[in-house]
């Protein structure tokens, strides 16, 4: 397993020091589509904002408009992204990711990201979405990165927290990973309790930002707090990046699929 949280570590941070270096950063008064007329639908609508000019606030129900607005970058290497009315939390539209069957050593990102600025400290984060997992690959040992938060320092270091699937015993273990950029060893948290196939699971990380370093998450399932842990922050994060889909998955592969809806990212 730490193989493949390696070679997400280069690939994810390669992609971060792009969107970096052509992106602008956001808060709440961009990146909003239920205002600026982009993709956001009846979900976005209803979304609280936060209550500080300086909050950040983040938004696609992906029921309007089309990709890959309103995010940053879109990535389609080995997968497509597509807004999809097969099923939805809020409808019509979820976004459908699909990841076909892969060799040993194929590259993959199918994922959607968007950069974010920093806000004053201390802060709430809160990235929620709902996630199916339409198809999973029940191969002893196979895994997928599903979301992400980065956080990037000044010289593009780089600190995630992102959400995986780690298959044992043919079923997926949901895992909320710490990955750093500088070599340290990925640190792996376990979810108690199966994420059901099939059907919609509202997800939110809440991240509790005390100081430059100094952090907290809860992950919640449907509202219910499922894991609560400190974090192993080691950079002096000057930006934020966001992601839904996958920059990783085990190799060989027969193939994922997953659809998500209602992403938000706000400060609380």
């Amino acid at each position: 397993m730490i193989g493949r949280r390696f070679v997400l570590s280069v690939m994810a941070a390669t992609a971060a020091m792009a969107t970096a270096s052509c992106a602008s950063l956001a808060g709440i008064d961009s990146i909003d589509p239920a205002v600026d007329g982009q993709n956001g639908g009846a979900f976005c609508a209803a979304a609280a904002r936060p209550t500080s000019s300086d909050g950040l606030f983040f938004c696609d129900d992906f029921d309007r408009g089309s990709l890959p607005s309103p995010w940053t970058n879109l990535y389609q290497t080995s997968g497509t992204l597509a807004q999809n009315s097969g099923a939805a939390e809020s409808p019509p539209n979820s976004l459908d990711i699909a990841i076909g069957s892969l060799a040993l050593n194929q590259p993959v990102d199918a994922s959607l990201r968007a950069s974010l600025g920093v806000p004053p400290l201390p802060a709430a984060l809160e990235f929620a979405f709902g996630l199916d997992p339409v198809r999973i690959d029940t191969t002893a040992d196979a895994s997928i990165v599903l979301a992400a938060i980065d956080f990037l320092d000044a010289a593009e270091n780089r600190y995630t927290v992102q959400l995986a699937f780690d298959i044992e015993n043919g079923a997926a273990t949901t895992v909320l990973d710490e990955l750093y950029s500088d070599g340290t060893p990925y640190i792996p948290h376990p979810i108690s309790g199966p994420l059901p196939l099939g059907t919609f699971t509202d997800i939110a990380i809440q991240i509790h930002w005390a100081t430059a370093m100094t952090a907290t998450a809860d992950v919640l399932m449907h509202g219910a707090v499922v894991l609560s842990l400190p974090l192993t922050m080691n950079v002096d994060a000057v930006s934020l990046q966001i992601s839904i889909g996958t920059t990783f998955s085990s190799e060989p592969s027969s193939g994922w699929e997953a659809r998500y809806d209602n992403v938000l990212f706000t400060t609380l």
